[in-house]
C-alpha cells in the first residue's frame, strides 16, 4: 500500500513522483519537528534535565567514587555495596508515598515537600562528603547515605509528574541529555583528587529540588499531551505490569551481589566502563527521540533494555569471562529499563487517567524493591563454599523468569503488551489523527466509531484494532461496516484515500501513506 497526496504552493497538481517526494516531505517534517523541541529543551527546559543530570551524578558518586567506596567496605557485609543504605532508605520512602498518595496527590507542586527534599539530599550529602572510614565515620555515611535515599524517593516522584505532563519525545530528549551530561561530568571527576570527589557530592545535590521545581514552573503553561485515541479504554493498569521492573531490578541486585566476591567494584577501571555504557544508554535514548514514529517506540526500547538484562545474567554464569563485563552488560539493560521507566511511568499515568504520584511511586518501587532481596541472595550466594554453584542456580532462575515474563510481554492480549502499544502511533508527526477527526465529526460518528477510525486509516486489520481497542474482532468488524456505510465507501483503501485527501485539503501538507503501518 503506497500513496502519497501533496499539496504544492501555487500548484493544484502532485508532483510528478508523489510517493518520493512525499515521503522526503514527511521525513523533514519529523526532522524539523525532533530538531524544535530539541531546541526548546536545551534553551527554556534545561531546568528539568540539569535537575536530573544533578541527581544521577550524585548516584554515580555515591555508587563509584573512591572515598564512598572505601568507606562502605569498613562497614562490610551487605552494607559494603555503597549504595544500600540509599537503596533501602529510597524503598522506604516510596512505601510511604504509596500509602499517602490518596492525600499526596502531587509532589514537584508542593513548595514545602520539595524543600524538604532538597534540604535532606543537602544534608546527607555533607555527611557523606565528610565521613571517613571510621567507626564514627561510617556512621556519619550510613545517616547521609539514609537522607539522601529519602530525597531521591521524593525527588523521583516529582520528575515522574513533570515527564507526564510532557511528550514521549520530549521526555526522552529530556532523560538522554541529562544522562550523557551526568556520565561526563562524572568521567571528569574520576581524574580528580577525592576532595574534589567529595565537594562535587554537596554541589549536585544543593540545585536538584530548585531546578525541578522550576522545570515544572515552565511546563505550567504548556498543554498536556493529548492521550492517543482509545487508549484509556485500550489500557488498564495491571499488576503485571510491575513484572518486568521487578526482574531487572532482581538481576542487578543479584548481579551487584555476586560478582563482588569474584573482584571489588570499587576498582576505577569498573567505574569508568560503567559510566561509559550509562554514557551509551543517553545517547541511544537521545536517538530514539528521534526515531519515535508508528512503527518505533515504547516496545522495541523495552527490548533492548531486556536483552542486555538477560544478556548480563549468561555472562555472569561463565568464570572465564571477567566480572566487570557481566556487570557492565547488565547496567547496559538495567539502565535502558531504568531510565525509559523514569519518562513512561508518569505517560502512563496520564494516559489511563490514574494518579501520577500513585502509579510512579508504585512503579519505581518495583524495580527499587527488588534490587534489595537480589543483592541479598547475591551476597548470600558469593560468601557460600559452593559460591560458584549457587549463584549459577540463582541467575539461571532469575532467567527463567525472564523468559516466562517474555512471554507474557509477546501475548497481544496481555495488559503489558497493550500498554506498551497503545500509545506507540501518537509520536508520528503526520496529519491523520487531525483529519480522522475532521471526517468524524462531518459525519457525526460515535465515539468508539471514532477511536476504531484512527486504526483504519492507518491500515490496521480487524484483529488488531480488536486487540487495540480491548474488544472481539468480530465487534470490531460490525464498528467498520458502519463507518464504511456513514462514509459510504466501500473498501479500506477507500477509507484511506479518504483521510488522505481530507488531511491535504486541511494541513496543507504531504501525507505519505507508504509510512503507515
Amino acid at each position: 500500500m503506497s500513496m502519497t497526496v501533496a499539496r504544492s504552493a501555487g500548484e493544484g497538481h502532485p508532483p510528478a513522483h508523489p510517493s518520493v517526494n512525499g515521503r522526503q516531505s514527511g521525513l523533514a517534517n519529523d526532522d524539523a519537528a525532533w530538531r524544535a523541541t530539541l531546541t526548546h529543551e536545551l534553551r527554556e527546559g534545561w531546568p528539568r534535565w540539569v535537575s536530573f543530570a544533578c541527581i544521577w551524578l550524585w548516584t554515580c558518586l555515591m555508587a563509584r567514587a573512591g572515598f564512598s567506596c572505601v568507606i562502605a567496605q569498613s562497614i562490610g557485609g551487605v552494607a559494603a555495596t555503597p549504595t544500600w543504605f540509599v537503596l533501602c532508605a529510597t524503598v522506604a520512602t516510596l512505601v510511604v508515598i504509596v500509602f499517602l498518595s490518596d492525600a499526596l496527590t502531587t509532589v514537584v507542586d508542593s513548595r514545602g515537600t520539595m524543600t524538604l527534599a532538597g534540604l535532606l539530599l543537602v544534608a546527607g550529602s555533607v555527611c557523606v562528603a565528610t565521613a571517613v572510614p571510621t567507626a564514627g565515620g561510617a556512621m556519619r555515611f550510613a545517616v547521609g547515605s539514609c537522607l539522601g535515599g529519602a530525597a531521591i524517593g521524593f525527588l523521583k516522584i516529582g520528575w515522574g509528574e513533570m515527564f507526564s505532563r510532557m511528550s514521549l519525545r520530549a521526555g526522552l530528549i529530556d532523560i538522554g541529555l541529562a544522562v550523557m551530561s551526568s556520565a561526563a561530568a562524572f568521567l571528569a571527576l574520576l581524574a580528580l583528587p577525592e576532595t574534589a570527589q567529595r565537594v562535587a557530592l554537596v554541589v549536585a545535590a544543593v540545585p536538584c529540588a530548585s531546578l525541578a521545581v522550576r522545570g515544572a514552573r515552565l511546563l505550567a503553561g504548556d498543554p498536556v499531551p493529548p492521550a492517543p485515541p482509545g487508549a484509556a479504554r485500550a489500557v488498564r493498569f495491571s499488576w503485571t505490569l510491575l513484572l518486568l521492573p521487578a526482574l531487572v531490578g532482581l538481576s542487578a541486585g543479584l548481579l551487584s551481589g555476586v560478582l563482588a566476591a569474584r573482584a571489588s567494584q570499587a576498582t576505577s577501571a569498573v567505574a569508568l566502563w560503567m559510566t561509559l555504557a550509562e554514557l551509551a544508554v543517553g545517547a541511544f535514548l537521545l536517538a530514539s527521540s528521534r526515531a519515535l514514529s508508528a512503527r518505533y517506540g515504547v516496545s522495541q526500547i523495552y527490548v533492548v533494555g531486556l536483552i542486555f538484562s538477560v544478556a548480563g545474567l549468561i555472562l555472569a554464569s561463565a568464570d572465564a569471562v571477567p566480572a566487570w563485563v557481566p556487570r557492565v552488560v547488565n547496567d547496559l539493560g538495567f539502565s535502558t529499563f531504568y531510565f525509559f521507566m523514569v519518562v513512561y511511568w508518569g505517560d502512563l499515568a496520564r494516559r489511563v487517567g490514574r494518579s501520577v504520584v500513585r502509579t510512579y511511586a508504585v512503579g519505581y518501587a518495583s524495580i527499587m524493591i527488588a534490587q534489595v532481596p537480589g543483592l541479598l541472595a547475591g551476597r548470600l550466594a558469593a560468601a557460600s563454599p559452593e559460591g560458584s554453584t549457587l549463584a549459577l542456580s540463582l541467575a539461571a532462575l532469575v532467567l527463567a523468569f525472564f523468559v516466562l515474563s517474555l512471554l507474557v510481554f509477546g501475548d497481544s492480549r496481555s495488559a503489558l503488551r497493550r500498554w506498551l502499544t497503545a500509545g506507540e502511533p501518537a509520536e508520528t508527526s503526520d496529519a491523520i489523527p487531525e483529519a480522522c477527526e475532521a471526517v468524524a465529526t462531518r459525519h457525526a460518528l460515535s465515539p468508539r466509531e471514532r477511536e476504531v477510525l484512527s486504526l483504519l486509516a492507518r491500515g490496521r486489520t480487524a484483529s488488531f484494532i480488536g486487540r487495540s481497542l480491548g474488544i472481539a474482532p468480530d465487534t470490531a468488524k460490525t464498528h467498520m461496516r458502519s463507518i464504511y456505510r456513514k462514509l459510504d465507501v466501500h473498501t479500506q483503501q477507500e477509507l484511506i484515500d479518504l483521510i488522505a485527501d481530507e488531511a491535504a485539503s486541511t494541513g496543507g501538507a504531504s501525507v505519505d501513506l507508504s509510512r503507515l503501518p
